[in-house]
């Protein structure tokens, strides 16, 4: 009896010792996956190398961070890393401390960066990884694969290009392009998930999408009854074919096709159309300026 009692003891032990061992692994597990889930969510890395250290650089960066607020960040540059996310995308990070002597590093990635200067010369950087080549080089470091741009991996910021007024249309542009365009203008209402209220953001850089029929209006300097007209007329891939018109009294006085890129179109949109164009020098022959 004292044998089989012995053995039924054993028995049970090995069970238990089992069971914590496949609660151990479990944890392992749901770790890893807590992990990854972080990693997903906030850039994470799967392996970081370190391309320079020990910098001291000041700089100013405009940034937009995860939350999508962009903003100015005043720091000091101290290391340069690069490091491929789970999803396998490509990274390079500026980790920096702040210029009050703070110790506390943060990370800030290069494609969130849309404009830096640089503190100890004043210098606005136009060609920011041009710049920072520079200054690895100086510092004897090694370069990134490449240096990832917004363009390489869209992100969305709060801060708007355009705002809208009372009326709905574009505030400070010469087309009058209304509200009800901002999905054309890459403006998306999304949820936050901070509240329980949307809030509206745009893709930098934007990624317009104006379509085929869209029609927009200017005042023309020829009088009340004339305006210039704008409408795109076809689509192929990024690039419209819009018609620039003059119109006097509903009739068309003159007209001129142009093939541009969604963002050229945008920017002639908020510009309007250029007078030494050849729709402008036609609708002078026939109309007379009214004066100022």
């Amino acid at each position: 009896m004292f044998a089989i009692y012995r053995g039924e003891v054993k028995w049970k032990i090995r069970d238990l010792s089992r069971m914590r061992r496949f609660v151990d692994l479990a944890i392992i597990r749901l770790c890893d996956l807590l992990i990854a889930r972080s990693e997903v969510r906030y850039g994470g890395m799967a392996e970081r190398r370190r391309l320079v250290s020990d910098l001291a650089k000041r700089l100013e960066l405009d940034y937009v961070g995860f939350d999508r607020v962009r903003s100015a960040r005043q720091v000091v540059l101290v290391q340069v890393e690069e490091y491929e996310t789970t999803e396998r995308v490509y990274r390079v990070s500026l980790r920096c401390r702040s210029v009050d002597g703070g110790r506390t590093l943060k990370d800030f990635l290069s494609n969130r960066i849309l404009g830096l200067v640089d503190l100890d010369t004043g210098e606005c950087v136009n060609d920011i990884p041009a710049y920072l080549c520079d200054l690895l080089a100086e510092a004897g470091g090694e370069l990134p694969r490449y240096w990832p741009r917004p363009e390489h991996d869209p992100i969305r910021s709060t801060s708007l290009g355009v705002a809208f007024d009372r009326h709905g249309y574009a505030v400070g542009w010469a087309f009058g392009v209304h509200s009800s365009f901002r999905s054309a203008l890459d403006i998306l209402y999304s949820a936050d998930s901070k509240s329980s209220n949307g809030i509206w953001t745009q893709g930098i850089p934007p990624r317009y999408g104006f379509e085929v029929g869209d029609l927009m209006h200017s005042p023309a300097p020829w009088g009340p009854q004339t305006r210039y007209s704008v409408q795109v007329k076809s689509l192929n891939d990024q690039e419209v074919t819009v018609s620039l018109m003059v119109v006097n009294d509903r009739r068309v006085i003159s007209s001129q096709e142009l093939t541009m890129s969604q963002s050229d179109f945008a920017e002639l949109l908020r510009i309007g159309i250029p007078q030494q164009s050849a729709v402008v020098a036609e609708a002078e022959h026939h109309l007379e300026p009214t004066a100022p």
